[in-house]
């Protein structure tokens, strides 16, 4: 079999093979379970106008009394792709932006998820929209529409991490994506850049699932990487009907 790539910290390897070599796999020393590179699908429910992000700065306090607005906390928002020249993005809402690369097992690099240059990816794929809509919902900035209605996301003062599974949606690209979330939660801007500007990852926001749905696998890579996520101070934002928790 060919190794496409490696989770280390769960002990995870993604493998392209043939159906004879995949059934030789699951009978060899030290392999304890296989799964397949499954098809994922965004949960589509976008039509709907975000209205409680006000309410959730206006309620919610901190240990000290002050209001929660996510500020000093990167979002991870693993969806279909951002674009930050959005209103809702202004003042450098978006520090990161990335993609995931390892979406089928074909590709030939093991390096699987890419910073974009410049941080520009205008979220223009079949499914595009989605990763912006969700993105605002989390941390939208405060923003005034043409009719006057004010709007902002639930954290207005976080700073958004976007990876981008891309037009080809399978369960190895949105893993990879938390594999790399895991890797680089402490500092998702690259060493040397400053918490101040770049601050450490500490939720994730899911908003897709299985096709047609699907049963809790706790054997699954995608909730290893959840469960060793929390363990390292990271939780999950899951939406819709459809999710692996």
């Amino acid at each position: 079999m060919r190794l496409v790539t490696t989770y280390d910290k769960i002990g995870v390897a993604v493998a392209r093979g043939t159906r004879a070599q995949i059934t030789t796999a699951g009978n060899q020393r030290g392999v304890t379970y296989l799964e397949g590179n499954t098809p994922i699908e965004f949960t589509l429910e976008t039509s709907n106008t975000a209205t409680r992000g006000a309410e959730a700065v206006r309620t919610l306090t901190g240990a000290n009394g002050r209001a929660l607005d996510g500020s000093g906390v990167s979002v991870a928002v693993i969806d279909s792709g951002i674009d930050p020249t959005h209103p809702f993005f202004r003042n450098g809402a978006v520090v990161a932006n990335l993609k995931s690369v390892c979406l089928v097992e074909t590709t030939t690099s093991t390096d699987c998820v890419l910073r974009v240059p410049n941080i520009v990816d205008t979220d223009t794929i079949s499914g595009g929209g989605h990763g912006t809509h969700v993105s605002g919902i989390v941390g939208g900035r405060p923003t005034t529409l043409t009719d006057g209605t004010r709007l902002q996301g639930a954290a207005p003062g976080a700073s958004l991490v976007s990876i981008s599974t891309g037009a080809v949606l399978l369960i190895v690209g949105a893993d990879s994506a938390l594999n790399w979330v895991l890797e680089n939660h402490r500092a998702p801007c690259g060493a040397g850049v400053p918490a101040s500007t770049c601050p450490p990852i500490k939720v994730t926001n899911n908003s897709y699932g299985p096709t047609g749905g699907g049963a809790f696998d706790p054997q699954s890579a995608t909730v290893k990487l959840q469960r060793a996520l929390v363990a390292e101070g990271c939780r999950h934002g899951v939406g819709g009907r459809q999710r692996r928790r």
